[in-house]
């Protein structure tokens, strides 16, 4: 005989366990929506035109960064400027005479004429007075062999002559086409001061040769980050017409200087770094800058290329299966240039597309699997 008792507690057991598999079912059809609701197919096929690429993320030593713009300047020494001898109207030596053009040490960059200038053409003068004072010269020196002039009046000849010589040769040895500005070393033409035609007067600067074999890279760094600066071991930085980081630390780059002071309407701070140009960076050029400091943390971050920004949102695309991926959206930390902090989204472990986001970034509007849809591999 089958007591009270042990019918209520055969009835509860039984309330409990279709309970649980009800709440079972749920759980399991969530964890497929959490599955599929996302889920992009993306076939070995695809994968391989797309070339690609797939990191297993870690959690690794991240540098702190200062990320500030500047500029890539020619060192000192490495740039010579190229001034007006004289004064009167300046003329390019041919139409080769442009910004970036490669030239020699002695080189004819310009002429300069004053033959229209109501002063006269002094080029012209100070040649008329050299060639005389050369004459003159010769001929004192066989006048003084054979006792006709004294050797007082000879040296007399002697210091004109070499008087003359001297403010004919500083005026680049002019003819009577005018005076001849030439290179005073080997390399590139990096800016040009004057046009074809404009009137120049005594130390006016020309034009600038670089060697551009040492460069600078000037970093203007908001006042927020001062007391940071003295952190600051070297930078990665990128130039406009190049997407290719560049690190310092490939080129011998050391740092210069900082500034411990600014003035109060300027906001920002100067950071400067020498370094050898062995990767052929045009100076004059703007750059974004990564100042990087000896701060270090543990972080988990991903590189540039593994990014995809949606109305100011950023996302990555994890792979969850041999041809399954998913869009996570991920708040960003501090980019080093090469590679950004995750704050969140992403974990040691994950498997984070690195290279063909763009195409499965395409894919992911064609493929996505709808809610409550199975497939088995």
């Amino acid at each position: 005989m089958i007591k009270t008792r042990d019918v209520y507690i055969v009835f509860t057991l039984l309330i409990a366990l279709i309970t649980g598999c009800k709440h079972g079912d749920v759980a399991e059809t969530h964890k497929n929506e959490d599955k599929h609701g996302d889920e992009i197919i993306f076939s070995h096929q695809q994968a391989k035109n797309a070339g690609l690429k797939v990191e297993t993320i870690k959690s690794t030593i991240f540098t702190a960064v200062i990320e500030c713009s500047g500029d890539i300047l020619a060192a000192p020494g490495d740039a010579a400027e190229v001034v007006a001898p004289t004064s009167g109207i300046i003329y390019y030596v041919s139409n080769a005479i442009t910004e970036g053009a490669n030239i020699v040490k002695g080189e004819a960059l310009f002429r300069i004429s004053s033959k229209t200038v109501d002063s006269g053409d002094a080029a012209y003068k100070a040649m008329i007075s050299y060639k005389t004072a050369q004459i003159e010269y010769k001929r004192a020196e066989n006048l003084v062999k054979d006792k006709i002039i004294s050797d007082k009046e000879f040296e007399k000849i002697k210091l004109s002559y070499e008087n003359t010589k001297a403010a004919y040769e500083a005026l680049g040895s002019p003819n009577s086409d005018g005076t001849s500005v030439n290179s005073p070393q080997s390399g590139y033409i990096s800016s040009i001061s004057v046009k074809n035609g404009d009137y120049v007067t005594v130390g006016d600067r020309l034009a600038t040769v670089s060697k551009n074999s040492k460069l600078q890279l000037r970093a203007e760094v908001e006042k927020e980050h001062y007391r940071q600066l003295s952190q600051v071991r070297t930078a990665n930085f990128r130039v406009p017409y190049d997407e290719k980081i560049y690190r310092l630390t490939d080129m011998g780059g050391r740092i210069i200087s900082y500034g411990k002071s600014t003035s109060s309407d300027n906001n920002y701070i100067p950071v400067i770094f020498e370094f050898d140009n062995t990767e052929h960076i045009l100076s004059g050029t703007f750059a974004d800058v990564y100042l990087l400091t000896s701060e270090q943390k543990e972080a988990v971050s991903v590189p540039e290329s593994a990014l995809s920004e949606e109305m100011g949102i950023y996302y990555v695309y994890l792979q969850t299966d041999d041809e399954d991926y998913i869009k996570r959206e991920i708040k960003t930390g501090t980019n080093n240039g090469e590679r950004i902090e995750i704050i969140s989204g992403v974990k040691p472990g994950d498997k984070v597309v690195i290279s063909g986001v763009h195409q499965l970034k395409s894919a992911s509007s064609k493929n996505v699997i709808p809610e409550g849809h199975s497939h088995s591999h």
